[in-house]
């Protein structure tokens, strides 16, 4: 099988998963790329940016959006993580998307910047997050 982007950019914040030593399992939720479940407890989406500096934008489409809808609505935790080129994995509860995104707008995106040695902050079409994502918060935020 071929290498591709998708698999390095996926693997970084999966690495970092699977080194941490309360790490058990990693599974896939759907069919959909990115769409995992972690320790049978939690659901991680993860999207990626090639892009090597900031600011990263993050695409998601009417589909993706509906299936975090569906997982939010779920008993257990659920999680997006951004892979932002070799920058870090920006990650943080799926249910503080709905403050970035319309939920029934389509298609839409999510960007995230972070200044030279600072948290990262992420916005949307519908507003931005409050507060700062710290860099270090992956893994332990989806394995707390």
């Amino acid at each position: 099988m071929r290498i591709e982007k998708k698999h390095l950019h996926h693997g970084a914040a999966l690495t970092q998963l699977v080194e941490d030593p309360r790490f058990t399992s990693l599974n896939k939720a759907t069919s959909a790329y990115g769409h995992y479940v972690i320790n049978k407890t939690s659901r991680l989406f993860v999207k990626y940016s090639t892009k090597s500096a900031q600011p990263w934008r993050f695409a998601f489409s009417e589909d993706e959006i509906a299936r975090i809808k569906t997982d939010t609505a779920l008993d257990g935790k659920v999680f997006v993580a951004f892979v932002c080129g070799q920058d870090g994995v920006c990650a943080f509860p799926a249910n503080d998307l709905w403050s970035l995104v319309d939920v029934d707008a389509g298609t839409q995106s999510v960007t995230v910047e972070r200044p030279l040695g600072k948290s990262m902050q992420v916005k949307g079409a519908a507003g931005k997050l409050t507060g700062k994502i710290a860099v270090t918060s992956f893994p332990d935020l989806v394995l707390a």
